[in-house]
């Protein structure tokens, strides 16, 4: 109860987390009785499976229509905690389970992790002369559309306790939402599939679901929950796009199978290579063709097909930028503290900028890195207020940030401190890599050569 986060909304029953957090030695003992009858009974109590959905509209898309927003549901806070004391248990008895390539909600994993592992693969393999092709399958509300009895046979079939599951069971079972607009409540409606989005349980029960999602062995694959990526190498454009079709026949059927749908015309394909060489062949979903990009977004971070990374960087300083813009007025007062307005900066305008920069800086020209120092020189001016004929390097100093470089190198070193140490060999494994004897590509964990003119 104590780990229960603060600043949460509370659910249907109107408790926040908060008021839970400081209940008495009396009620705490009386709430620990009710959660170990429901372990007993294998019942999840029927009150605590409501929830009060609301909406968060989706930047850049029509309103007007349903799908432009994204539902969370608030639940119960009650129900949150008997769901943490479910997920240890679970975790228990399906972590060491789970498979390699699945980076969502794992414990020493996280985008970082998995971005790293793409990405140096791609360095490799370009490194090596070959192509790779690649797929991001975008899957429909998959939160939304899991199957409860497909996924009560994946937990028997993982050798989960039957007490766990039965709980388990109960707690899919039976739910009911209302929608909450404007301060105005819907009638309330049954939940007939998916499991609660804004549930703890629910990430992990997801990750179970799709744990056997078949690969290719000629192919490999990178998933982080429900974001499913694919890709296969070759020495010619043609020959690992035939590899991707494989794959994508048999995940099209392991998705019919699961009643899981993949939209083809929002699904992202893409040929790494050094060369700009066409492919006459293109990768078939549902016998849709899916157009080449010149780009992907994976994860947060905006391949492209060189593994230059311009677009990421100019993406991300726009970004940036638009966070900025608001916070002009604070950046720019005189009345707030130099410090104060440094660790605004640090808090939510440059993580922005320099968002998985261990993956992606090694490979940067020398006029993407002036990009992203612009950012960070023009941000400190105005916090500095300086004049112009004072120098970045001098801000830099007085304010005590250092050179986005240097900040970017320390970070990397933070992660490549993490991943040697980490205790999962799929991971340890990235920083022992045999090199190869060219690099046209920069490996993760390289720095750039290009200095910084103060």
């Amino acid at each position: 109860m104590k780990s229960l986060p603060s600043r949460r909304a509370p659910g249907p029953d109107g408790i926040s987390n908060c008021a839970l957090k400081n209940c008495g030695r009396k009620t705490i003992t009386h709430l620990c009785r009710i959660f170990n009858w429901c372990k007993r009974l294998n019942y999840f109590p029927l009150p605590w499976k409501h929830a009060t959905v609301i909406t968060i509209p989706k930047p850049g898309k029509d309103l007007s229509n349903p799908v432009s927003h994204r539902q969370i549901s608030l639940l119960n806070t009650m129900s949150k905690v008997l769901e943490k004391l479910l997920l240890i248990r679970l975790k228990i008895h399906t972590s060491s389970k789970i498979r390699p390539d699945q980076h969502g909600f794992r414990t020493l994993h996280s985008t970082s992790t998995q971005l790293l592992r793409v990405i140096d693969d791609i360095s490799l393999n370009l490194n090596l002369r070959k192509k790779t092709a690649a797929i991001l399958l975008d899957v429909e509300k998959a939160f939304d559309k899991v199957w409860h009895d497909g996924l009560i046979r994946k937990l028997i079939d993982l050798a989960v306790p039957n007490d766990l599951i039965a709980i388990i069971s109960s707690f899919l079972a039976d739910r009911s939402f209302h929608i909450k607009i404007e301060g105005k409540n819907s009638t309330t409606r049954k939940t007939l599939a998916g499991v609660p989005q804004g549930s703890c349980l629910a990430p992990h029960l997801f990750c179970l679901y799709i744990n056997d999602m078949p690969a290719h062995p000629k192919c490999r694959a990178a998933l982080f929950v429900d974001d499913p990526l694919f890709y296969a190498t070759s020495n010619s454009n043609d020959a690992a796009t035939k590899l991707l079709q494989l794959q994508l026949n048999i995940t099209e059927k392991w998705f019919h199978d699961w009643r899981i749908t993949v939209k083809p015309l929002k699904t992202t394909a893409i040929i790494l290579s050094h060369r700009s060489t066409a492919t006459s062949i293109q990768p078939k979903l549902k016998n849709i063709s899916i157009e080449w990009s010149h780009s992907m977004k994976c994860l947060g971070v905006h391949v492209d097909k060189k593994l230059n990374f311009s677009k990421h960087v100019t993406t991300a300083v726009n970004k940036a930028k638009s966070v900025k813009h608001p916070l002009y007025t604070l950046l720019s007062s005189p009345s707030l503290p130099i410090n104060t307005k440094c660790f605004i900066y640090k808090t939510y305008i440059r993580p922005i900028a320099t968002y998985a920069s261990h993956t992606w800086a090694s490979n940067l020209s020398a006029s993407r890195w002036l990009k992203l120092e612009s950012l960070q020189s023009t941000s400190l001016r105005q916090i500095s207020d300086q004049p112009w004929f004072v120098n970045n390097k001098a801000i830099r100093h007085s304010t005590k940030i250092l050179p986005i470089m240097d900040h970017i190198n320390q970070l990397t070193n933070s992660v490549k401190t993490q991943i040697i140490n980490s205790p999962h060999n799929h991971i340890s494994e990235i920083s022992t890599r045999r090199p190869t004897s060219k690099l046209f590509i920069k490996r993760p964990f390289r720095t750039s050569n290009f200095h910084l003119i103060s």
